[in-house]
């Protein structure tokens, strides 16, 4: 998977179900780069679980350069 899955990875943040978006936010954080940065930057103050909010941060974490 590269970069060019972000959009599509991005657009999995907003599924209902709390595991899909932690294991999106990792894997987003995996991929790095700007673009990934972006959207977990972006996710981070709209959402509401605890432990999907941790993951976003795990990912930010994961994504720096």
């Amino acid at each position: 998977m590269g970069v060019e899955a972000i959009g599509l990875l991005a657009a999995r943040l907003a599924d209902r179900e709390d595991p899909v978006r932690e294991a999106v936010a990792l894997t987003l954080g995996r991929l790095g780069g700007q673009q990934a940065r972006q959207v977990l930057e972006e996710r981070l103050p709209v959402e509401e679980r605890p432990l999907v909010r941790e993951a976003l941060q795990r990912g930010l974490t994961l994504a720096e350069p």
